[in-house]
């Protein structure tokens, strides 16, 4: 099985550079225009099937997808791609949060790395069981693709600094029960 990770396109929070978590926040019309703007990339893109975290940012940017693409298959949700949950970091400056996020201090309701690297596993895990042989489309959230590099051994990854692109894939491969990246 491969997977396409594809970041979902602008909100109003990523425009104002703030944490959003779980929120479900539709896409800004900024975000509208990025994923038409951004068709001709994803159109060379080749794919069987559309995975999507069910957040309203993510499916949005999937129906775009799906519509511009002529794909025909419904857009298949799972909530193990759903993106962390900050907690109470939500709507906090992404640069305040980084400060919070790197020190040891307890923030209530943030899902810790562990958590959400299962989560993400159980998630390839449950694709590969039932779509093997599939060239996946994935269109999830920042954390979401950071946990699946690091769930790939991606080398001094960090979940604070590194940066997703809202119009840029990252491409794995889990052969053999293991996730390995590929691009």
């Amino acid at each position: 099985m491969k997977i396409i990770a594809l970041r979902h396109s602008y909100t109003k929070l990523n425009e104002e550079k703030r944490i959003q978590g779980r929120l479900d926040i539709k896409l800004s019309k900024k975000g509208i225009l990025a994923v038409y703007e951004n068709i001709e990339y994803i159109s060379k893109i080749d794919f069987d099937l559309i995975v999507s975290s069910p957040l309203m940012r993510a499916l949005q940017t999937s129906l775009i997808i799906g519509e511009k693409t002529n794909y025909k298959n419904p857009i298949v949700l799972l909530h193990e791609f759903v993106e962390r949950d900050f907690g109470k970091l939500d709507y906090t400056l992404v640069s305040e949060s980084k400060k919070l996020y790197n020190s040891t201090l307890s923030i209530d309701g943030f899902e810790s790395n562990e958590s959400l690297e299962k989560r993400v596993n159980n998630g390839v895990i449950k694709l590969n069981s039932i779509y093997t042989d599939k060239k996946i489309l994935l269109v999830a959230h920042s954390h979401i693709i950071k946990a699946l590099m690091k769930l790939a051994n991606f080398p001094n990854l960090s979940y604070s600094n590194t940066e997703i692109d809202h119009k840029k894939v990252t491409e794995f491969e889990f052969i053999k029960g293991k996730l390995r990246l590929i691009k």
